[in-house]
């Protein structure tokens, strides 16, 4: 089902338009490529945890849960972004917020001031033609390190705790941002958990071998995936 004309949505996930400026500049200029995102593929990664999350909490109670978690996150992520592009909120505009998305809020500001996080980007699609994927990456910008500006990679999480499947998406979309962009070099990728309950941001940082190892085990399961779903996600 089209969402737009640069993203649809099917049976088999979500995938984004590879832009015209990008199939040129890769010498496909006329050719039309669909990629999945980043997020479809990690779905490909097992949950094992959840089944015992659903069971000690029933199907129609989990969803519902699962569904309110959701709702957290994107509220916090829209705000966020307005953070970043340099909009308010308004008083009327916060007095609406669940106590939530005020804390993922909360969170994210003391974060920004602990690390005096510049923002450069936020909510930037990049495409990786060379390994077959997209994504939408949360925000790029600045960070002071030892009085010197560093340029940073950031995805903004509400989940109650880090995942491992979290790392492998930011070194995916410092793959793809360096395919597509790449006129700055990230020098970090940082995994910002913004707690829900107590407004208190906890970070972990991807640097070195880390990112390395992080995107190897993404593209094992980005061909694993693309070995069970076949030629569709480069469909024309």
């Amino acid at each position: 089902m089209p969402i737009s004309r640069d993203r649809y949505e099917d049976e088999h996930g979500r995938f984004y338009r590879v832009p015209d400026w990008l199939m040129t500049q890769y010498g496909r200029k006329g050719e039309v490529l669909w990629l999945p995102p980043v997020s479809t593929i990690d779905d490909m990664v097992a949950k094992p945890n959840l089944k015992y999350w659903y069971g000690a909490h029933g199907t129609e109670l989990a969803n519902q849960m699962r569904d309110e978690a959701a709702q957290i996150g994107t509220d916090a992520h829209s705000a966020i972004e307005r953070i970043c592009s340099g909009e308010h909120i308004t008083a009327p505009e916060w007095d609406k917020y669940p106590e939530q998305v005020k804390n993922s809020i909360r969170a994210f500001l003391r974060w920004m001031q602990e690390v005096r996080y510049q923002p450069f980007t936020t909510e930037l699609t990049v495409y990786s033609l060379k390994y077959g994927y997209a994504g939408t990456l949360d925000g790029l910008g600045y960070i002071q390190y030892n009085g010197k500006p560093m340029f940073i990679l950031a995805d903004w999480k509400t989940s109650g705790r880090f995942y491992k499947v979290m790392f492998l998406q930011l070194a995916a979309y410092r793959q793809a941002y360096r395919e597509t962009y790449g006129e700055h070099k990230i020098h970090e990728c940082r995994c910002v958990r913004l707690d829900k309950d107590t407004g208190i941001p906890e970070e972990h940082i991807l640097a070195g071998t880390e990112i390395t190892r992080a995107f190897r085990a993404f593209c094992s399961i980005l061909y694993a995936w693309k070995y069970l779903k076949g030629d569709i996600f480069s469909g024309a």
